[in-house]
């Protein structure tokens, strides 16, 4: 039997300057034929890795690993909040200029 493995990856980061440091956050959950459950989580800049975490079944890693999944949750919308605001200041400010 085969383990079955599922990859999530959020967030390809776009061609200017500031968005080549954009995050990716890849998920990879391995369900092994010793029924225990594998976690890895990794976010990543296109330079230098930020987090790296696995954990098995127990209730305590999956609660560390809840943690991290809401933090890292919470910085990637910080970053995703920022990158509007200033695309949004952007736009705003060309339109003054033209008008």
């Amino acid at each position: 039997m085969a383990a079955d493995l599922m990859l999530i990856e959020v967030g390809r980061g776009v061609r200017r300057p500031l968005a080549a440091k954009a995050l990716t956050l890849r998920v990879v959950l391995q369900h092994h034929l010793a029924h225990q459950w594998t976690l890895v989580v990794h976010v990543a800049t296109r330079h230098c890795p930020l987090a790296s975490a696995a954990a098995s079944s127990s209730a305590e890693h999956r609660h560390q690993i809840a943690n991290h999944f809401f933090l890292l949750s919470l910085f990637l919308f910080y970053k995703l909040v920022k990158k509007m605001k200033r695309r949004m200041l952007e736009v705003l400010t060309k339109n003054n200029e033209e008008n």
